[in-house]
């Protein structure tokens, strides 16, 4: 067996070195020493150890290889630049540059999610990034996320150059790149491309445990790893059965010793920084586990098995699916006991995400993709290694049709790279309009003061203030806010994350609710409500009869609708224009009242003359009774 270069061993230990490096970010934070400057030592010392050991040794002509998929990721996220989509809708992104925050010592807010008040998500991506942040000292991470996507994309190519020629591994890596799921996702602070990654890798390590079989410190690694995977996306905590599989193949405890040792040591930290300071070690998993459990006895979510073959199918189509059961076919002829190993980490996968869980999205089956990318060119064997000529034959009809397939498969999604960019051009605009816009709305926040709005992670992370979520108020604000203990919640017509949000009807009728603040850009409109008793009377008290509308203290009219006033003296209204009716309403003045009240002008106080009154505009007329 040739010798690995160097190169070709910094590519390997890439992103596992890198994920150990969040690994020490994290376990310096939890024990309060989150700072700024250790993740900069940290990652000085382990970029000057990187150059020191590539560029004592000289590179090889075949070290070229690795240099193909940064070039071609370079070149995508030049064509595609998601990359510069800061507005991005995905709170998750949001969440863990604000937890990197945390992890470097510049911020100390936490916004409340998923009914836990702490950082919770896995912390090793958030860790890695730590490090871009304690540079910068930015808001958003620019370049570490696409640096990771590399290093995922090169364990595709070091485990398909396991089973086949380094030509075709690369091809693998390649066409891995450039599915939508990978240069979509791959661009955006999200953990999914370096999950995917690292699952390859544990998957690697794992063949090579079954030849070190009596190497205590390797079986430890391994463990270790493990359980690095498990901090970088919980579901993964499935991983710590390794410990039985060796049980049961080796009727001995060596190996499962010493590998769960090594989980012990990533994971103990952890664990017991949630007991110390939240009584439950695994109160981080909660939100999860939860709705897994949930998801085993019930249908709680719309996400199935179905859902599950048809994202796997919209990337890979059908002719991809041949080419994986090929080889599938041909590993189990060749290489009968790596399948058999490699079932043990992505069968469990396969179930939890396709059959188990009610909630998933196309992401969540990159390490699925990433492993089906080096069945794939599996299915391309080396020729050099000989079997019976019937093999053979069998072997080169599958070599060429695999081919036929790749190319296909990537002719079709490279030309889709118009089609997505013009979806970019369209998506990415708007959302930027309602990031400035909700920014700029928020900062009619009192000081330090909780204020409940959709977009409470994003608003956190940009303005560091103390913004809680409309999470389980299901539109009855006012309730979820004295249940919450919080004095003020804004809501807002544009882009709201549910649909209620603008229905300011609802919170003008209210009578635990009355606005305060709004800020307003063209017809888009952002209104700050405390929680606060008003003034107005019930209408059903008021009124003996109507066919307008009613929403608590609230009495709406639109064109030809009328009411019949049973104890009326005075009403206050406003016509219904999204532009001035909150700046109405606030600035509204009892002392001038009308002796009539005429529905042509904007608002005012009026006496009611007669018993019944008529809307004969086009407009919505508001009417609260006094």
């Amino acid at each position: 067996m040739t010798k690995a270069s160097r190169l070709t061993k910094v590519t390997l230990y890439a992103l596992p070195f890198t994920l150990i490096y969040g690994w020490i970010n994290h376990l310096f934070w939890m024990i309060g020493f989150g700072n700024r400057y250790t993740p900069i030592l940290f990652l000085a010392g382990l970029v000057f150890a990187t150059m020191w050991y590539l560029f004592s040794e000289s590179w090889k002509k075949a070290d070229v290889r690795w240099m193909l998929v940064p070039i071609a990721w370079v070149i995508t996220v030049i064509l595609l630049p998601w990359r510069t989509f800061t507005s991005s809708p995905h709170n998750d992104v949001h969440y863990h540059i604000l937890q990197a925050k945390n992890i470097a010592g510049i911020s100390d807010a936490v916004p409340p999610h998923q009914g836990l008040d702490f950082l919770f998500r896995p912390p090793m991506i958030p860790g890695v990034y730590a490090g871009e942040i304690s540079i910068t000292g930015s808001d958003w991470i620019h370049l570490t996320h696409l640096i990771l996507t590399i290093f995922a994309i090169w364990q595709v190519q070091h485990l398909a150059e396991r089973w086949t020629t380094k030509p075709r591994a690369a091809i693998a890596a390649l066409i891995f790149l450039l599915l939508p799921v990978t240069r979509y996702w791959g661009q955006f602070q999200l953990l999914d491309l370096p999950v995917a990654g690292m699952f390859l890798f544990v998957t690697h390590a794992l063949f090579v445990a079954e030849r070190k079989r009596k190497v205590y410190w390797f079986l430890g690694l391994l463990g270790f790893l493990a359980g690095i995977l498990f901090l970088t996306k919980y579901v993964f905590i499935y991983t710590i059965g390794l410990a039985g599989w060796f049980i049961i193949k080796d009727k001995n405890l060596f190996r499962a010793k010493w590998f769960t040792i090594g989980f012990s040591i990533s994971v103990i930290p952890y664990l017991a920084y949630h007991w110390l300071l939240y009584g439950d070690p695994f109160e981080a998993l909660t939100p999860q586990s939860s709705y897994a459990m949930k998801s085993m006895v019930s249908t709680i979510g719309t996400y199935d098995a179905g859902t599950w073959a048809y994202h796997f199918r919209s990337q890979i189509f059908e002719i991809g699916i041949l080419a994986i059961l090929a080889g599938f076919i041909l590993m189990y002829g060749t290489k009968r006991d790596e399948l058999k190993t490699a079932s043990v980490l992505f069968i469990p996968f396969i179930i939890i995400h396709g059959i188990i869980l009610d909630f998933g999205t196309l992401r969540y089956l990159l390490p699925v993709f990433a492993l089906g990318m080096t069945f794939m060119v599996a299915s391309m064997p080396d020729f050099k290694n000989k079997l019976t000529q019937d093999w053979e034959s069998v072997r080169r009809f599958m070599n060429n049709i695999s081919l036929v397939i790749i190319i296909v498969i990537a002719s079709i999604h490279f030309s889709t790279l118009d089609e997505e960019y013009q979806l970019m051009e369209a998506e990415v605009p708007p959302k930027d309009i309602s990031m400035n816009f909700y920014l700029n709305a928020s900062e009619m926040f009192p000081e330090n003061e909780w204020v409940i709005s959709s977009k409470h992670i994003p608003l956190t992370l940009f303005t560091e203030k103390k913004i809680d979520s409309f999470i389980g108020m299901e539109g009855n604000i006012s309730m979820g806010m004295q249940d919450k203990n919080i004095n003020f919640a804004m809501t807002s017509n544009l882009d709201p994350y549910y649909a209620w949000e603008s229905d300011f009807r609802t919170y003008f009728g209210d009578q635990n609710l009355e606005p305060v603040d709004y800020h307003q850009e063209q017809e888009h409109l952002a209104v700050l409500w405390q929680l606060k008793e008003d003034n107005w009377r019930q209408p059903s008290t008021q009124i003996s009869s109507t066919n307008g509308s009613i929403f608590g203290n609230l009495l709406i009219l639109n064109q030809s609708q009328s009411v019949e006033f049973s104890n009326v003296q005075n009403i206050f209204w406003v016509s219904n224009h999204s532009e001035t009716m909150v700046q109405e309403y606030l600035n509204r003045n009892a002392e001038s009242a009308a002796q009539t009240c005429d529905f042509s002008e904007i608002s005012g106080f009026c006496e009611v003359e007669n018993s019944k009154l008529t809307n004969q505009y086009t407009h919505e007329i508001y009417i609260w009774f006094v």
